[in-house]
């Protein structure tokens, strides 16, 4: 998970926007991007207002600098409609999701996906979750990885001899996605979602909303001459104050731009919010999805979507 950054110099923010430290210089001057300065009399900016700054001027965010993290989680199970529920679940809940049949195929894959967390069964082919937790643990590049394990053989002290092999948590089968959650909520507690201070919008804490909503798209991508605008449909997978995950047929890339309008049951209007793409990932059945965060919103969308939101928490 990312750590709170320290404040930035002019020089720093020139290489992240690749400009000179004078076009900086005149974007402060400009009172474009909000700076204070030390006591010494150099510029430093905040992090936030840096953030606030790129969004305002629909300049590409650095990875380091996304407004929340989201989770990378590995499945790890060889039961295939097991790992299938459980990852339908976690996208659902807004995480990144990818799975593996054993313990050698998710070796391979930590090196590719790069997990926050790990969810395995523990009987396993070649592999098994026991030798995969303690392989996990003690390699200096994966140890912080978090490992939630899965048993459904109790009685075997499964659940000792997992924790002991390196898990950080056990869960015994059968059990609702709910407690995952729960368990998962331990280790990488919701982060509120926060928004640009140019859109005047208050920090919330908020859970996501299950909602299947069709969405209708136009991308702001840079076009060849004669290519026409890129558009498209999908449905959400989830929706919060901050952002939405699409499922969708076209492919979408990271730092596209578009304009989206959402169609909310019994209302005749969508709501259009603006938004950018900040993940991808291959879907079942040639559908990709897409993690969207939301980068401008109306008075009209913003109230709208709280209602919405408010109604889906108490269902």
């Amino acid at each position: 998970m990312r750590v709170k950054r320290r404040d930035l110099t002019t020089g720093e923010i020139a290489r992240y926007c690749q400009v000179t430290h004078f076009t900086v210089t005149n974007w402060i001057n400009a009172g474009k991007l909000r700076a204070y300065r030390t006591p010494g009399g150099h510029h430093r900016v905040r992090p936030e207002d840096f953030i606030d700054f790129l969004i305002t001027y629909r300049l590409p965010i650095p990875e380091e600098f996304a407004l929340h993290s989201i989770p990378r989680i590995l499945v790890v199970d060889d039961d295939a409609e097991v790992a299938a529920a459980l990852s339908q679940a976690l996208r659902q809940a807004g995480y990144q999701v990818e799975t593996a049949a054993d313990g050698y195929e998710a070796g391979l894959k930590m090196a590719t996906f790069k997990p926050d967390l790990l969810v395995l069964d523990l009987i396993m082919p070649r592999i098994n979750g026991f030798e995969l937790c303690t392989r996990v643990k003690e390699d200096p590049a994966t140890q912080h990885v978090k490992i939630i394990a899965m048993t459904g053989y109790v009685e075997e002290n499964n659940v000792d001899k997992a924790l002991a092999s390196g898990a950080d948590a056990c869960l015994t089968k059968p059990f609702r996605p709910e407690q995952l959650l729960h368990e998962i909520h331990r280790f990488f507690p919701p982060e509120p979602h926060v928004y640009g201070k140019s859109q005047g919008l208050e920090r919330r804490k908020v859970r996501r909303a299950s909602l299947s909503l069709p969405v209708h798209y136009a991308v702001h991508a840079p076009q060849q001459k004669g290519e026409d605008q890129i558009t498209g449909e999908g449905r959400t997978m989830n929706i919060g104050y901050g952002g939405l995950m699409l499922e969708t047929d076209t492919l979408l890339l990271p730092s596209h731009l578009l304009t989206m309008d959402i169609y909310f049951p019994h209302r005749t209007e969508p709501v259009s919010i603006e938004g950018e793409v900040r993940w991808m990932q291959q879907g079942a059945e040639a559908k990709h999805l897409v993690g969207i965060r939301f980068l401008s919103i109306s008075e009209r969308a913003r109230a709208v979507l709280a209602q919405e939101l408010s109604q889906a928490e108490q269902r």
